[in-house]
């Protein structure tokens, strides 16, 4: 005989929000979907969760349903939260996996990755202060002083100081990268 089986295939196993998974603090990412087809010619039932549960920043739907059989299709759409304006740059910080699960005999779960990073600069000064120590009256000192970025995105930055005894070089807007 030619028995009737279901037969899973989804159109990716990665999912990127924003521009490759990045995207900007302060900003939310535009909806994207994901397609579940049944290769086979029996209809199957599928279930879906997230890892993170309630924490999760993403919400989908549909959450289950049956895919027809025969080619039959479903299209899942997943929505994010805004990523935070002051917000963690470590990789894939607001991902998550998004497990489906089907009724098809000796399938095994379908994990896709939800990949969201915040993108954004990260600016610190080293050293955290400058001490001049003693300069003698009528003399002149300098120091060093470095602009560090450990974020994910460029910034321009101007330094400068409102008291005429201090100055600063250089003195117009750098790029930090």
């Amino acid at each position: 005989g030619q028995g009737t089986k279901g037969s899973v295939s989804l159109s990716t196993t990665d999912v990127f929000f924003g521009t490759n998974g990045r995207v900007n603090c302060g900003t939310q990412a535009a909806v994207q979907t994901l397609t579940l087809t049944n290769t086979g010619n029996q209809a199957f039932a599928w279930t879906a969760t997230l890892t993170k549960g309630l924490s999760s920043p993403f919400t989908f739907s549909p959450t289950s349903g049956t895919v027809p059989a025969n080619n039959g299709t479903i299209t899942i759409t997943i929505s994010t939260t805004a990523i935070p304006a002051s917000a963690p740059t470590a990789d894939d910080a607001f991902g998550d996996v998004l497990t489906i699960v089907t009724d098809v005999a000796n399938d095994v779960s379908h994990p896709v990755n939800l990949h969201q990073t915040a993108n954004g600069a990260v600016l610190s000064f080293a050293p955290t202060s400058v001490d001049f120590g003693l300069v003698p009256i009528d003399n002149s000192a300098s120091a060093p002083l470095t602009v560090v970025n450990d974020g994910s995105a460029n910034a321009t930055v101007t330094l400068t100081s409102d008291n005429a005894k201090f100055s600063l070089t250089p003195s117009g807007p750098q790029g930090v990268a």
